[in-house]
């Protein structure tokens, strides 16, 4: 289907008006400002309309509810959305039918549903992009009722002299949160600090355990810290901790300040060592307003919901994994246990005894599901993954830090094998 509308709506507005003023003729007009003659007809004979309205008018068929409708609907979910109250799709149909019957519009709704039908919602979801659906996430109370322009304007109140001693520097403002991580089966909680630019400092990763070991940070991020605590939860002690190790890392100093913005947890805020540490290293520390954090926290919005969401699907991602390759054992340990009792039957019918002597070598398979990382491990020079192989390369592992490489992507693999980064080392 050819397009349409493919004339410069400026040159039409001036074509109809140079025709309705009796300026020239159609076909003057049509050469002059290359339009086409039949649309140019229409739109002059249509002089009870302004030309604006004319010319921007959409084609197709038109909507069954007017603009001014349409417009009042999108008033009200916007405003419902306002007030933490979410119109779902079923809502949206009903009100479309009742603002037909309403206006005694005639409409192809149903009658015995009393609403509009998925088509409309389509199109009038097209016509409108300001519009969306998204999933519902719980609310408590608290958090509707703190989260007010009141609140928000007395924290940017206080937050604008402190940035106003840095120039607005944004190397100089710093944000940081707590996330959890799960590894195996606990739940490590990691202490996240980003600046405005986007520069990550490394992070303080808590573990549910008393006493601490150096080898719980293999393969964390260089820099990072590590700390315990029964709960595995972020505790006084733990954040005075993480708060040395930023003022090592920043070297901020009262010449030099930078302001770190957090949120109002008891470990943060009811603290005499942050504050001292911050009073004496130029860390000017801003906390948010209550039950906001969802809606102010920078991390929480912009890092730490897509990281938790990635995390998930690569852990949902692996389980799915464990549990076909379960499948595929059980089936496999099915099989060969039938195949064995159909021999050991035969034999027993020719008159030979139960014991098995045939040259067939046993199957060997491996129930340990500790293994299920080495089998998808991930190479420490070319970082491509044991499963992305497709011509059967060969693997060799490091002797010292136990990580796995290709043979092709070292020098000299041999029995006792070193990489070259345990070599430097």
């Amino acid at each position: 289907m050819p397009k349409r509308k493919l004339w410069d709506p400026e040159a039409m507005k001036k074509a109809v008006e140079a025709v309705r003023t009796k300026e020239m003729g159609y076909k003057k007009a049509v050469k002059l400002f290359n339009v086409p003659r039949a649309t140019l007809k229409d739109y002059v004979k249509k002089s009870d309309k302004p030309i604006e309205d004319i010319v921007s008018a959409k084609m197709g068929r038109k909507p069954i509810l007017p603009v001014e409708l349409e417009e009042e609907l999108v008033g009200y979910c916007l405003q419902m959305e306002k007030n933490y109250y979410g119109v779902t799709a079923s809502d949206l149909k009903r009100m479309a039918f009742q603002l037909a019957i309403r206006n005694n519009i005639p409409h192809p709704f149903s009658l015995t549903k009393k609403k509009a039908g998925k088509k409309w919602m389509k199109l009038f979801m097209a016509r409108h992009p300001n519009l969306s659906f998204r999933q519902p996430q719980s609310l408590s109370r608290a958090r509707v009722q703190g989260f007010t322009a009141e609140n928000v304007k007395s924290f940017f109140a206080i937050l604008k002299p402190e940035l106003q001693k840095i120039n607005f520097n944004p190397n100089k403002i710093f944000n940081v949160d707590e996330t959890g991580i799960s590894i195996v089966q606990h739940k490590v909680r990691k202490i996240i600090t980003a600046k405005a630019s986007g520069q990550f400092i490394p992070p303080l990763m808590v573990f549910p355990r008393k006493n601490m070991k150096a080898e719980l940070l293999d393969g964390a991020p260089p820099g990072t810290i590590g700390g315990c605590h029964p709960s595995g939860w972020i505790q006084p002690e733990l954040f005075t901790k993480w708060l040395r190790h930023f003022v090592s890392i920043v070297k901020p100093s009262k010449e030099d300040p930078v302001v770190l913005v957090l949120d109002g947890h008891y470990s943060h805020t009811r603290n005499l060592d942050v504050i001292d540490i911050g009073r004496d290293n130029g860390v000017s520390i801003i906390c948010l307003p209550p039950h906001s954090t969802d809606h102010m926290q920078p991390l929480d919005v912009s890092f730490i919901y897509s990281f938790t969401a990635q995390t998930r699907n690569n852990r949902r991602g692996k389980e799915k994994k464990r549990n076909s390759r379960k499948k595929r054992v059980r089936n496999l340990k099915k099989n060969t246990t039938g195949s064995n009792k159909k021999r050991t039957k035969k034999r027993l019918k020719n008159g030979s005894s139960g014991e098995d002597t045939s040259d067939e070598e046993p199957i060997l398979v491996s129930f340990d599901e500790e293994d299920s990382d080495d089998n998808d491990a991930e190479c420490l020079v070319c970082q491509k993954f044991f499963s992305q192989d497709t011509k059967g390369e060969k693997w060799i592992r490091c002797t010292k830090c136990f990580q796995w490489m290709h043979e092709d992507c070292v020098e000299n693999p041999g029995v006792n094998f070193t990489c070259a980064f345990c070599f430097e080392n």
